[in-house]
Formats: structure tokens, sequence, C-alpha cells
């Protein structure tokens, strides 16, 4: 029989306005469950938002996100007025 999660998110990463990935994270029911999760990507663009969204209705407290990111040089002429 198949392990039952009781916390399910679901996290979608947009970038440009654009969903460009999700991911499911699922864990346990109980005081000592902490889901970490360590998630790499490579798009590149101006605005980046993530949505998560708790499928389960079951008390979630999130304590922190965070995003690597380097600035990449795309080479493209800058326009002076």
């Amino acid at each position: 029989m198949g392990k039952t999660f009781t916390h399910e998110l679901v996290l979608s990463l947009y970038v440009d306005n654009e969903k460009k990935q999700e991911w499911t994270l699922t864990g346990e029911d109980n005081n000592a469950e902490i889901i970490t999760k360590r998630l790499k990507t490579l798009y590149s663009g101006n605005n980046f938002q993530l949505e998560i969204e708790n499928t389960q209705y079951s008390e979630v407290e999130i304590y922190g996100i965070g995003f690597y990111y380097s600035y990449a040089d795309t080479g493209g002429s800058k326009m002076h007025g």
C-alpha cells in the first residue's frame, strides 16, 4: 500500500508572466515534519514569480524562500536617449 501524505504544496514558477515549471512537495502530518527542497532551474527573464498552493487545506507554515541568481549579459545593444 502506498504512503499517504497529508501535506502537499504545489509550486509554480512563472518567468515574465509565463508558467515555466511546476513541482509538488509532499510531507506527513506530524509535529516533527519539516519539508525542505532545493530545486535548480535555468531560465532567463526580467520578472520571476513563485506561486504556492496548499492543496490539502491543512495548516502550513513557510519559514523562508530564497533565490540564487546571476546577472546575464545577453550582449544586446543598449539604447541611449
